[in-house]
C-alpha cells in the first residue's frame, strides 16, 4: 500500500518540455482505506512540484477502487452537478488550505419584469378592496459556489427592491469551483418559486493567481440577468429554461447591484446575512451616478424574411436593458422601433421590407453609470489580439500555399515587431476615475500591463532566437492566447444591446450584441468598437435556437444595420457620419375608420378616430405642438407605406395566375348552380371571368387556363366548404357543404428579363388608404377587398430646427414617474413630446381605461418617426460568379443531392439551376442582378460592402426542399470602370448546424453603374444561363485522367438483395466513363478491363480541380440499375503525375510502381531494437505480467544494416539506438558467458527459441538468453498498425480503397460505409494535339482470383479492456477469414488483461473475394454469452497487391536451419529476379563463386555486407544470402511484428487493447511455403529444489531463561516466494550461544522457465474460482530464523532471500560471514553473485538480518547446501524430506547436539538436571545441610528430656 498513483494532465497541442498542466500524486493506501476500497466523484487539486509556488492548476474528477483477492469491484456512478465540492475534494499535501469567507453585499435591484398574475388585481381594483399593486413580482436572490447557498429575504410586491444585506459565504481555498452562481428567483405561495434570472461571476475573472495574485473582488457593480422575453404570459413561459442559466438568454430580466469581498484566515462568521453599515452604503453611492447615453440604430435593409413571418405587419425594436422596450409599460416611451412594414416578395424566395430611401432610424436614450474606461480597454485589447490574428494568418496562409521559407520568415518577424509595438502601448490609465473604478478595476490594469511586459520580453527574445518556423507560429498563438484572457470585462455593467423583429406585435426573432462592439469613444478608432458607426448584417436567430444563426436550418430573416451607442454628449460622432444623408423627423398619426351598412365612417370605432399605429392613444392631428427650436414643415400630408406600391407579382420574371371558379347550392343535398360571384379570388373578392383576365403590359401567356389538381382537392379539382368566406376548405363532399370552388391557373412570364421590382408598382387608390379585415394584426392592402371591415391611412408632417443646437432629445414627459434610479435625473420636455393624452378626444370616451388612478396616472405619448434621407440613389450592378460547390451532404435516398443555390444581395435573390444527382454539382453560371438601387455614397459602400448570403439547397419533387448549407461572402466593389481588378474564385466554407457542409467555389463583383462608363460585356451565355466569363473562371487546360478501377468489395444489400453485377461511372469536370460489368461479384470481385481514360478539360491550378464522382450501379433484371454507392474524391493533388517518356523498351521510365529504394527501415534488427519515432524501449515488470510491456521507440536512420558481435560495446551502441540495456547488464551478460555451466551447449540450444528472439527484438535481454552472443536476426517491432507506419504509404500505391455511401445522410458527422471501391487515379496535363500517352498503369497483376494460404501469428495481448466484476477478462481469440471462422476458445487465458496467446492459424481463402482477416478477442464466460472484447480487420489484399511485399516480411538474414530458417515460397533470388521484371530492369549477373552480383549497374560484394556476420551453422548458399542483403536495401517489408489496435462498435474510436502479432500471405501458385514458426508460449519445466539446512550460527538469543541465562529456541523456517508450501526444521533448543544444529533437508518442486529466469505458479485466486491464474516470478528463496514460543506466537529473529538466478555467493566460514555479503540496497557496492542453475550445488554461510528498526542487522548464519535438478535428475537421485527415507544424496546423519538441547516440559528430569541442578547445586547441597542439621538439632531438643529422665531416675 506504499504504493503512489500519479495522475498528470498534459497539453496534446504543446511540443515542448512544458506541455505538462499539473499533476496529483495519490498513495493506494488511501483509496483501500476507503469505504468498499473505492473513492467514488473525488475531485484532484492539479499542482506543479513546487506546490506553494506554482498554485492550483486545475481540477480531475475521478472514481477509482483497489481490488484484492475476494473483493468485488463496486459500480461507480456519475455525481451530482450540484454536491457539495468541497467536501469531495482532495488536496496535496504540500497544499496549505485556508478557510476564508465570501463577503457579498447585495444592495438592490432593478428592472425586474412582471412573475405574477395581475388578475386579482384587477379584482381588487374592481371591488376596491385592498391596496392594488402594480409591482407583481416578490424577489431574492441565492448566492451559490462550491454547492454552498444563501439568500437574501423576500421582498413582496416590488420590482426594484432594497435588500441592503450582507452574506458571507464560507469556503475553503484554493477552491476547485471557477464561477459563483447568482439566481434571482420570485416567491409563490402555492407552487414553487419561479426563475428571474441567473448571471455567474468568474473566480478567475475577478481574481489572479499566483505571487503577484490578488483574492477574488468585485465591484460595486451592477451584474445583468438575462433569460426570456420579459412579457408575462398567465400560460407557461416556453422559455423558462433560459432563467435558470442554461443556454444564453435571450432578453434581459434586470440587473443587481452587488460587491464581492475575499477573507482568508478568519473564523467562519456566526451570522450568515446581516445588514450593510451606513457607512457601505455611502461608500456605494459613489459608483451610481447615471450618465446620459443614446444609441442610434439606422437600417438600411430588412431581406431575407421567411415567408412564416409575413402574415402580419413587420417591425424592428432596439432596446438597451429596459430602454426602448416598447412592450415594457414601466418605461418612458421611445422612438425604438421602426414603422409597421408589409413584407414584399422579392420576385424568387425570400421577403424584404421596402424601405426605400427612407431608412428607419432609431434612437433610444438611456441612462447608466459610466463605465467608459472599462469598454476603451477592452475595445484597445480587441483591437491589438485582430492585428495580431490578421498578421499572423497571412502567414500561415503563406506557409501554405508553400511559399519560400525566407517569405514566411519575414512575415513572422513583421508580426512579431507589430506585436511588441502594441504591447508597449500602454492602456488608458485609470487617473481621474475617482468614483468610477473600484479595487477590480485596478488588480485588472495592472494584470494586464504586467501581461504586456511579458509578451513584450518574450517576443523580443523569439524575434532573436526563432529557428523554427513552426515553433514560432505556435509562440505567437500562445501571446494570442494571453491577450484573449485578458479581453475580459467582468464589470461591464451595461446590458447587452437587443435587435427584435416583431410580427403582428409578437416578439418572432432577436440578436444580442454586447455594447462594447457598439461603443463609440473619443478618444481613438482603436478604443471604439468593431461595429461602432458601421453597417453590419446580422442573422436574426429564433428564439430558444441554440445553434450558429448562420448555419440554422431556417433563419427569420437578416438585417443590415449601422449601430452606434455612447455618451449623449459625444453624439456627434455618429451625426459626422451622416455625410451622404440627412436625418428628418415626422409627428405621425393614423386616421382610422370601420366599414358600417356598406359605408366608411369614423363613428363607434374600437380606437380613436386619430391614433398612433397600435390605436391605444388618441392622437388628433390639431393637438400636436411643436417643441422650442423647432417648427414644422409644411401641413400633414398622406404618407403611403411603401410596401403599398408594389404589386402582387412584384419582382417576379414568372408569375401563375389564378382564379376561383365558385358553385353554391341552396339546400344540402341539392345540385350545385353557379354562384353570385362566379369567379373570385382565394380571400373571395369578385374577379372577372378567366377568360377577361388580361395579360399586363410587359408580360406574356405560357399556356392555357388548366385547372390545378396538384391539392387537396377531388377529381374535378373541386374543394368544398359550407361558408364561402371561410377559410375551411376540404376535398371530401359532405350534405352540409353548400359551397365549392376549384382552382384554375395560367402561368405568364416577363417579356423583358430585366425587369425592376419598382415597375410593378401600381397607381395607389383611395387617398392613401390601406384595407384589412380587423385593425387587430392583419396585414393591410391597397385595394378593398369584399371580406376588408377596416381601413386607415398615415399621416406625416415634417420638423425641422431652427437652429442648429436644437436638441435631438426623444424621451416624453410624464407627469409623476413612478419611480426613478439612482442617479437618474428628473425626466424633462423634449422636443418630441408632442401630444398629451386626454381623457376624452373630440367628444369620444376614452377606450382604454388605465388602472392608475390619481396623479400616478401617466400620460399617453406618441413617438415620433426618425428616418435617414439619402438624397441620392445609385445603380449597381451585381454579378455573382457561381462556379462550383463540393463535399456537399446527401439528402436524398440515392445518396445524393439535386443541389441548386439561392444568391441574396439587399433585396434581390437569384438562383442557379439544379444539378441532378450531385454532391460537387458545377453550376459555371453567373447570376446578373440588374439595376439595383443603393442608396448612400459609393466610396462608403466599398469601404464596407453589403455581404452575399449564399444558400443551397436540395430539390425535392413531392417535398419542402432541404437545406444544404449557408455561407456569407463579402463581394468586391467597382466604383471605378478603370479598375481592372479581376474576382479571383475562391473557396467558401458552408456552415450547416454550426458545422461545416462543404465548400462553395464562387465570387462576387458589384459595379457602378455611371452615365459616361461601360459595364463589362455580359458573360457568354448556355442556352438562358450566362457562364462563368473569362478571365474569371479556371484557366483549363487538355488533361489526361487514367482510372485503375480494380473491383469492388464488401457490398452491403441493396432493397433486400446482394449485389451481383456492378459496373462504375466515373464523372469529371463533365465528362463520364463507364466500366465494364462484373459478371458475379461472388466468383470474381474484380473489373475485367480495370484500365479506363479519359481526356477532360481540368483547371491548371489545383485549387479549381473538380473532384471526381463515383457511382455504383448494379445491373439488375428488367434492365434496371439503381445507384448502390457513391464516393466523392475532392483531394486530386496526390494523382498528380508527369507524362512519361519512352524508353527503348518501350516502357516508361517513370517511378515504378513495384519497389524502388527507400532510405529508411534499412538499419535494423541488428544492433538493436528498431522502432517507431517518437517511442521508447521497454519498462519494467510489471508485477503481475510475465513479460514487461515495450514502449515506443524509433525507427533507424541507417542506409545500411551492420551485424556487430555481441560485446559491451554493442549492447551501448544499441542503448543509443533505442533499447534500455545498461553497463550492469552487460557486464552480468559477461560473466554468465565464463561462469561455469553443466552443458552449455546443451542449455544454449534448448533455451534459444523464437521468443529469444522476440526477447531480444524488444529489449528484454534477461529472457532473451544468449541469442545476442550468436549473432542471430533480430525482429522490427512496430508500435501501431503496420499500415499506419511511416514510410509504407498504408500500403495503398498499386490501389486505394474508397469507402461507399448510400442513403440520405442524417447529419454532416453521420458516415456509414455500404462498401469499398478499389482504384487508383494518374492525372497528368496532355501537351495539345498529341496522342494519348503510354499507360502510366503497367506490368499489373491478374485480376483473376487466386488461392492462398495465410498465416497469423499472436504473440500477445497488451491493456485489454477488463469485462468480468473482478477487473480482469478470460480472453481468448477468434479468426475469421471469408466464411472460414476458427474459435479458439479452448485455449482461453483465465483473468488476465495482458495475456501471451502464442497462438498461430493457418488459413486458405480466395483474394481478393474473402480479403478482410478479423482478429476478435473475447471473453470467455460460463454462464452468460461471451463478450466482445475487441476486434480489428487487415486487408489482407492491399498488403499482397502493395510495391513493398507485405506478404511475408525479408529477415536480415538467409538461414536454412535454426530459429530463423526461412519461411517464404520464394527464395530471394527468385524474389529479386521477380522485382527485375516488374521494373524493367535487366536480371542480375551473379559470378562463378556466387559472392558478387551485379545488380543494375551496380557491383555487389558479399563481404561488404558480412563483414561483422558472425557465421553459424544455419547460413544458407552465398547467391542467396547476396540477393537477401540487396532485397534489404529496396525500402521492403522487413521481417517484423505489429501491434495493433482493438475496437468494439459501441465505443468507436476508444482503443480497447493492443494485439502484437504478424501475418504471412503464401499464394499457393507461386510454390509450397515455407514451414510455419513455432510461437507457443514457452512450456515450464519441472525443477526440484533441495535445501539442506545443516547449522545456524550467531543467532541472537531472544529470550530470558528463569534462571536469567539468554537463550533461544531456535528453528529454520524456509519456502520459495509465491508458493504456499512452507517448511520448518525442528526445534533446537536451549541454544545458549546462538548455534544450532539441524541436519534437515528441505525439497521444493517448482516449474520453472529457464530462458526467462522465473517461476510459473498456477493456483486459484478464490475458493469458488473455476480456473487457475499463472503468475510469474523470479525463483526466490526465503529462509528465515525462528525462536519458538509455546505460550505466545514466535518471535522472528531473521530472515534471507535469494533469488536462484542471482544470489550472493556463499562464504565457507563462518567467521568471514557477515552483512557484506549481501548486495547494497542503494546499488553503490558489488557483490560476487552465483546462479544455482549454473553452479548446480552450492554449500556455505549466508548472512540473516532484520530490518525492523530502519537498519540492518545482523540476526544470525545459516549453514546450507542447495542443489537444483531437473524432473529427470530428481528421478534418478530420489530423496525425501527432513531425514525421512530415502535419506540419501546426501545421506542425512540426526544432529549431534549438546545435552543441554532438550524441551523441558517433555523432559522433566532433564530439566533438572542441566536447569535447577546444572544452576543450583551447591545452594541446593547446602540447603541439603543446612536441613539435616537442623534436623539433628530438633530431634536432639527433642529426645533430651526423655533420656535424662530415663538416665536419672533409672525408668
Amino acid at each position: 500500500m506504499d504504493e503512489v498513483l500519479l495522475f498528470q494532465i498534459f497539453d496534446s497541442r504543446v511540443l515542448r518540455s512544458d506541455a505538462l498542466i499539473g499533476s496529483f500524486s495519490l498513495d493506494l493506501g488511501v483509496i483501500y482505506g476507503s469505504e468498499e476500497h473505492a473513492i467514488q466523484n473525488k475531485w484532484l487539486m492539479l499542482t506543479e512540484e513546487d506546490v506553494n509556488k506554482s498554485g492550483v492548476k486545475g481540477y480531475l474528477q475521478i472514481s477509482c477502487s483497489l481490488l484484492g483477492p475476494g473483493d468485488d469491484a463496486p459500480i461507480f456512478m456519475k455525481g451530482e452537478e450540484e454536491s457539495d465540492i468541497e467536501t469531495n475534494l482532495l488536496q496535496p499535501p504540500g497544499m496549505a488550505v485556508q478557510k476564508g469567507v465570501f463577503r457579498f453585499k447585495v444592495f438592490h435591484a432593478e428592472d425586474l419584469p412582471q412573475m405574477d398574475s395581475s388578475v386579482m388585481e384587477g379584482v381588487k381594483q374592481v371591488l376596491r378592496v385592498g391596496e392594488v399593486s402594480k409591482e407583481l413580482v416578490d424577489p431574492y436572490l441565492i448566492v451559490s459556489y462550491a454547492g454552498k447557498s444563501m439568500l437574501t429575504d423576500i421582498k413582496y410586491k416590488n420590482d426594484h427592491p432594497d435588500w441592503n444585506q450582507e452574506i458571507n459565504l464560507p469556503i475553503s481555498f484554493p477552491s476547485m469551483c471557477e464561477r459563483i452562481k447568482l439566481q434571482l428567483r420570485d416567491w409563490d405561495r402555492l407552487s414553487a418559486d419561479d426563475f428571474i434570472g441567473t448571471a455567474f461571476l468568474e473566480l478567475n475573472d475577478i481574481s489572479e493567481r499566483g505571487d503577484s495574485g490578488y483574492l477574488p473582488t468585485f465591484g460595486p457593480c451592477f451584474v445583468n440577468f438575462y433569460g426570456s422575453t420579459r412579457e408575462f404570459d398567465d400560460v407557461r413561459d416556453q422559455y423558462e429554461w433560459m432563467n435558470t442559466g442554461k443556454g444564453k438568454g435571450m432578453a434581459y430580466r434586470g440587473r443587481v447591484l452587488v460587491s464581492v469581498d475575499t477573507e482568508i484566515g478568519n473564523a467562519y462568521p456566526e451570522i450568515p446575512v446581516t445588514p450593510i453599515t451606513t457607512e457601505e452604503l455611502t461608500r456605494a453611492q459613489k459608483y451610481l451616478r447615471r450618465r446620459k447615453y443614446r444609441l442610434y440604430a439606422s437600417f438600411h435593409e430588412a431581406c431575407m424574411i421567411n415567408e412564416t413571418e409575413t402574415a402580419a405587419c413587420i417591425e424592428f425594436e432596439v432596446s438597451i436593458g429596459n430602454f426602448g422596450n416598447k412592450l415594457e409599460k414601466n418605461v418612458t416611451p421611445q422612438p425604438s422601433s421602426t414603422q409597421p412594414t408589409n413584407a414584399v416578395y422579392d420576385g424568387l424566395h425570400y421577403y424584404f421590407l421596402p424601405w426605400l430611401a427612407n431608412k428607419p432610424l432609431i434612437v433610444v436614450d438611456s441612462y447608466w453609470e459610466d463605465i467608459s474606461f472599462r469598454l476603451e480597454s477592452l475595445n484597445i485589447l480587441f483591437n491589438k489580439i485582430k492585428k495580431t490574428e490578421k498578421n499572423l494568418k497571412v502567414a500561415k496562409t503563406r506557409l501554405d500555399v508553400g511559399a519560400p521559407a525566407a517569405e514566411v520568415a519575414r512575415l513572422l518577424i513583421a508580426t512579431i515587431d507589430h506585436l511588441i509595438k502594441d504591447c508597449k502601448k500602454p492602456l488608458p490609465s485609470l487617473v481621474g476615475q475617482y468614483g468610477k473604478a473600484n479595487e477590480l478595476d485596478h488588480r485588472r490594469f495592472e494584470q494586464r500591463m504586467n501581461t504586456f511586459r511579458e509578451i513584450v520580453e518574450a517576443a523580443t527574445k523569439l524575434r532573436e532566437n526563432a529557428t523554427d518556423v513552426e515553433e514560432t507560429m505556435d509562440e505567437i498563438d500562445g501571446y494570442l492566447q494571453m491577450l484573449k484572457e485578458l479581453a475580459v470585462e467582468p464589470q461591464n455593467s451595461l446590458p447587452d444591446v437587443t435587435l427584435w423583429m416583431l410580427s403582428g406585435g409578437k416578439r418572432v426573432a432577436y440578436r444580442r450584441i454586447p455594447v462594447y462592439e457598439l461603443f463609440y469613444s473619443s478618444k481613438g478608432k482603436e478604443a471604439c468598437g468593431r461595429y461602432s458607426g458601421v453597417v453590419k448584417t446580422f442573422f436574426l436567430k429564433y428564439p430558444g435556437n441554440r445553434g450558429k444563426s448562420i448555419g440554422a436550418e431556417r433563419i427569420p430573416g437578416t438585417v443590415r444595420v449601422g449601430l452606434w451607442f455612447g455618451l449623449e454628449q459625444e453624439s456627434d460622432g455618429f451625426r459626422k457620419g451622416l455625410k451622404d444623408c440627412h436625418m428628418a423627423i415626422f409627428a405621425e398619426t393614423y386616421e382610422n375608420q370601420m366599414n358600417v351598412m356598406g359605408q366608411w365612417t369614423s363613428k363607434a370605432l374600437p380606437r380613436p378616430k386619430f391614433s398612433d399605429v397600435t390605436g391605444k392613444i388618441a392622437l388628433p392631428k390639431d393637438k400636436f405642438t411643436c417643441p422650442n427650436m423647432w417648427s414644422w414643415d409644411g401641413d400633414w400630408f398622406v404618407s403611403v407605406e411603401s410596401s403599398l406600391l408594389y404589386d402582387v407579382d412584384a419582382g417576379m420574371t414568372n408569375f401563375l395566375e389564378d382564379v376561383y371558379e365558385m358553385q353554391s347550392r341552396r339546400l344540402p343535398g341539392s345540385p350545385w348552380e353557379v354562384a353570385n360571384v362566379t369567379y373570385a379570388s382565394v380571400r373571395g373578392d369578385p374577379l372577372p371571368k378567366k377568360e377577361d383576365i388580361k395579360c399586363p403590359r410587359n408580360w406574356q401567356w405560357d399556356e392555357e387556363w388548366v385547372v390545378d389538381i396538384n391539392r387537396g382537392v377531388d377529381d374535378e379539382g373541386y374543394e368544398y366548404s359550407y361558408e364561402a368566406t371561410t377559410h375551411k376548405w376540404t376535398a371530401t363532399e359532405k350534405p352540409y357543404h353548400l359551397c365549392r370552388r376549384r382552382r384554375w391557373i395560367r402561368p405568364r412570364s416577363v417579356i423583358n428579363k430585366t425587369r425592376k421590382i419598382s415597375e410593378a408598382a401600381p397607381e395607389v387608390a383611395g387617398d392613401g388608404w390601406e384595407f384589412a379585415t380587423t385593425f387587430l394584426h392583419s396585414r393591410y392592402q391597397a385595394t378593398e377587398g369584399t371580406t376588408d371591415m377596416v381601413r386607415r391611412r398615415r399621416w406625416h408632417r415634417r420638423m425641422v430646427a431652427r437652429s442648429p443646437k436644437a436638441s435631438v432629445n426623444f424621451s416624453l414627459i410624464q407627469k409623476k414617474p413612478k419611480r426613478r434610479l439612482v442617479g437618474m435625473p428628473e425626466p424633462k420636455r423634449g422636443i418630441m413630446s408632442f401630444f398629451t393624452r386626454e381623457t376624452e378626444a373630440e367628444g369620444q370616451p376614452d377606450p382604454q381605461p388605465s388602472n392608475a388612478t390619481g396623479e400616478e396616472e401617466a400620460t399617453g405619448m406618441s413617438s415620433p418617426r426618425l428616418f435617414l434621407i439619402h438624397d441620392k440613389a445609385y445603380k449597381y450592378q451585381m454579378r455573382a460568379y457561381m462556379y462550383q460547390a463540393r463535399d456537399l451532404m446527401a439528402s436524398d435516398s440515392d445518396s445524393f443531392s439535386d443541389p441548386y443555390a439561392y444568391v441574396s444581395f439587399l433585396h434581390r435573390s437569384g438562383k442557379t439551376e439544379v444539378i441532378q444527382h450531385s454532391l460537387c454539382p458545377t453550376w459555371d453560371q453567373t447570376i446578373i442582378f440588374e439595376e439595383l438601387e443603393v442608396h448612400g455614397d459609393p466610396a462608403k459602400l466599398a469601404a464596407n460592402p453589403p455581404d452575399v448570403i449564399v444558400e443551397i439547397f436540395d430539390s425535392d419533387k413531392f417535398n419542402n426542399d432541404e437545406l444544404l448549407g449557408r455561407c456569407q461572402i463579402k463581394p468586391i466593389i467597382k466604383i471605378d470602370s478603370r479598375d481592372q481588378q479581376v474576382p479571383r474564385l475562391a473557396w467558401h466554407t458552408v456552415y450547416r448546424s454550426g458545422q461545416t457542409s462543404g465548400e462553395l467555389l464562387a465570387s462576387f463583383e458589384l459595379f457602378l453603374i455611371e452615365d459616361n462608363a461601360d459595364l463589362p460585356y455580359a458573360p457568354p451565355m448556355r442556352g438562358s444561363l450566362y457562364m462563368v466569363p473569362k478571365g474569371i473562371r479556371p484557366v483549363l487546360q487538355r488533361t489526361g485522367v487514367e482510372i485503375l478501377s480494380w473491383g469492388v468489395r464488401n457490398m452491403k444489400k441493396y432493397m433486400q438483395l446482394s449485389v451481383m453485377s456492378p459496373n462504375i461511372e466515373f464523372e469529371m469536370g463533365g465528362k463520364v466513363v463507364e466500366t465494364q460489368t462484373i459478371q458475379s461479384v461472388a466468383l470474381n470481385p474484380n473489373f475485367p478491363d480495370p484500365v479506363l481514360y479519359m481526356e477532360v478539360d481540368l483547371p491548371i491550378e489545383e485549387l479549381y480541380t473538380p473532384p471526381i464522382n463515383i457511382k455504383i450501379r448494379d445491373n439488375r433484371a428488367f434492365g434496371r440499375k439503381p445507384i448502390i454507392g457513391v464516393a466523392v474524391v475532392k483531394h486530386l493533388a496526390g494523382y498528380r503525375c508527369t507524362i512519361p517518356v519512352e524508353t527503348e523498351k518501350g516502357s516508361p521510365t517513370a517511378t515504378p510502381l513495384a519497389i524502388k529504394p527507400a532510405d529508411k527501415d534499412v538499419k535494423r534488427r541488428k544492433a538493436g531494437v528498431s522502432f517507431q519515432e517518437g517511442e521508447t524501449g521497454v519498462d519494467g515488470v510489471d508485477g503481475d505480467t510475465i513479460i514487461p510491456m515495450p514502449e515506443d521507440t524509433e525507427d533507424p536512420k541507417d542506409k545500411k544494416r551492420k551485424k556487430t558481435r555481441f560485446s559491451v560495446a554493442a549492447l551501448k551502441n544499441r542503448k543509443s539506438e533505442g533499447g534500455e540495456s545498461t553497463d550492469r547488464e552487460a557486464a552480468r551478460l559477461w560473466m554468465f558467458k565464463k561462469e561455469k555451466s553443466i552443458d552449455p551447449e546443451t542449455l544454449m540450444d534448448e533455451e534459444i527459441d523464437w521468443w529469444s528472439k522476440y526477447y531480444a527484438s524488444i529489449g528484454d535481454f534477461n529472457k532473451s538468453h544468449t541469442y545476442l552472443e550468436k549473432g542471430y536476426d533480430m525482429l522490427q517491432v512496430y508500435r501501431t498498425e503496420l499500415e499506419a507506419v511511416q514510410g509504407f504509404d498504408e500500403f495503398s500505391d498499386f490501389c486505394e480503397t474508397f469507402h461507399l455511401a448510400r442513403g440520405k445522410k442524417k447529419d454532416v458527422s453521420s458516415s456509414e460505409s455500404v462498401g469499398e471501391f478499389k482504384g487508383l487515379f494518374k492525372i497528368y496535363p496532355l501537351p495539345s494535339g498529341s496522342a494519348q500517352p503510354p499507360a502510366q498503369f503497367h506490368h499489373l497483376p491478374s485480376s483473376e482470383c487466386f488461392e492462398c494460404l495465410v498465416r497469423v501469428y499472436i504473440i500477445r495481448a497488451i491493456d485489454l479492456a477488463p469485462k468480468d466484476k473482478n477487473g480482469l477478462s478470460d480472453p481468448y481469440l477468434k479468426v475469421s477469414l471469408g466464411s472460414t471462422e476458427i474459435d479458439d476458445s479452448e485455449h482461453y487465458l483465465p483473468n488476465t488483461l495482458n495475456p501471451f496467446f502464442g497462438r498461430s492459424f493457418e488459413l486458405k481463402t480466395t483474394l481478393p473475394s474473402k480479403k478482410d482477416l478479423t482478429i476478435t478477442v473475447m471473453d470467455k464466460d460460463l454462464l452468460s454469452r461471451d463478450d466482445l472484447i475487441g476486434s480489428t480487420t487487415i486487408d489482407l489484399e492491399n498488403r499482397y497487391l502493395t510495391k513493398y511485399r507485405a506478404t511475408c516480411g525479408l529477415p536480415s538474414t538467409y538461414c536454412l536451419t535454426g530459429v530463423n530458417r526461412w519461411r517464404d515460397s520464394l527464395t530471394p533470388k527468385m524474389i529479386l529476379e521477380a522485382h527485375c521484371e516488374m521494373n524493367n530492369l535487366p536480371n542480375p549477373t551473379y559470378n562463378e563463386d556466387a559472392c558478387t552480383m551485379i545488380f543494375n549497374g551496380v557491383h555487389y560484394d558479399l563481404m561488404t555486407y558480412e563483414k561483422d556476420l558472425i557465421h553459424h551453422e544455419h547460413l544458407g548458399p552465398p547467391e542467396q544470402r547476396l540477393s537477401l542483403h540487396i532485397l534489404n536495401t529496396l525500402g521492403l517489408l522487413p521481417e517484423y511484428i505489429e501491434t495493433r489496435r482493438l475496437f468494439t462498435p459501441l465505443m468507436p474510436g476508444i482503443d480497447q487493447g493492443r494485439l502484437e502479432m504478424w501475418v504471412d500471405i503464401f499464394p499457393l501458385h507461386l510454390g509450397q511455403a515455407g514451414p510455419p514458426v513455432d510461437i507457443s508460449p514457452r512450456i515450464p519445466r519441472k525443477f526440484e529444489l533441495r535445501c539442506v539446512i545443516w547449522n545456524t550460527k550467531d543467532v541472537i538469543l531472544d529470550e530470558m531463561s528463569i534462571t536469567g541465562e539468554r537463550m533461544s529456541d531456535i528453528y529454520v523456517k524456509g519456502w520459495l516466494a509465491g508458493l504456499d508450501e512452507k517448511q520448518e526444521t525442528d526445534v533446537h533448543y536451549r541454544s545458549l550461544n546462538g548455534t544450532g544444529n539441524f541436519n534437515w533437508r528441505f525439497v521444493f518442486e517448482f516449474d520453472y522457465i529457464p530462458p526467462e529466469q522465473v517461476m510459473v505458479i498456477s493456483r486459484k485466486e478464490h475458493l469458488w474460482s473455476l480456473d487457475k491464474t499463472q503468475i510469474r516470478v523470479p525463483p526466490t528463496l526465503i529462509i528465515q530464523i525462528w525462536d519458538n514460543d509455546k505460550f505466545s506466537p514466535d518471535d522472528f529473529l531473521g530472515t534471507l532471500e535469494l533469488n536462484l538466478n542471482h544470489m550472493p555467493a556463499p562464504v565457507k566460514k563462518a567467521k568471514k560471514c557477515t552483512l557484506k555479503q549481501l548486495p547494497d540496497p542503494l546499488g553503490q557496492k558489488e557483490v560476487p553473485m552465483v546462479s544455482l542453475f549454473e553452479q548446480k550445488r552450492v554449500r556455505g554461510f549466508w548472512p540473516c538480518m532484520n530490518e525492523e528498526e530502519g537498519e540492518r542487522e545482523l540476526t544470525g548464519k545459516v549453514e546450507m547446501e542447495l542443489e537444483i535438478l531437473d524432473e529427470e535428475e530428481a528421478k534418478e537421485k530420489p530423496t525425501a524430506l527432513a531425514r525421512d527415507d530415502p535419506n540419501q544424496y546426501p545421506t542425512l546423519e540426526p544432529p549431534i547436539r549438546p545435552e543441554t538441547s532438550f524441551q523441558w516440559i517433555s523432559s522433566p528430569w532433564m530439566s533438572i538436571r542441566y536447569i535447577i541442578w546444572f544452576n543450583f547445586k551447591y545452594y541446593i547441597l547446602y540447603g541439603l545441610l543446612i536441613f539435616l542439621l537442623v534436623f539433628f538439632i530438633v530431634l536432639f531438643i527433642y529426645n533430651v528430656p526423655g533420656v535424662s529422665v530415663q538416665k536419672v531416675f533409672g525408668v
